[in-house]
């Protein structure tokens, strides 16, 4: 259903109450607007255009997951495995998914 402006002289000369036709009207409108703002909600694209710089992301490079977990080159690395990387170095984070706990590398060893 279309928007229809809502009567708004409801007490003035002639009208003292809404009636049936003012409530149908406000129930449309209502389901109108609901329509609209689930719409937008489910809109999963960019309906406000909004860009990485305007969020304070200007600098940051576009990677996959994939990449981003995989390269050796990234200051923090986060692996999700069930036993201990091989080669680990200072700063490595790791999930360890047989104990549901997060370990980090540092002097040498797990903590």
């Amino acid at each position: 259903m279309a928007w229809i402006p809502p009567i708004t002289h409801w007490g003035q000369q002639g009208q003292t109450s809404p009636g049936v036709d003012d409530f149908n009207r406000m129930e449309g409108n209502t389901q109108h607007l609901k329509d609209s703002i689930d719409t937008h909600l489910d809109d999963a694209g960019n309906p406000h255009s909004v860009t990485k710089a305007q969020v304070g992301l200007g600098n940051v490079p576009n990677y996959t997951a994939e990449q981003f977990r995989t390269a050796s080159s990234y200051k923090l690395r986060a692996e999700v495995k069930s036993s201990a990387p091989s080669s680990p170095a200072n700063g490595d984070i790791w999930y360890d998914s047989a104990n549901h706990k997060f370990r980090g590398y540092a002097n040498g060893a797990w903590v």
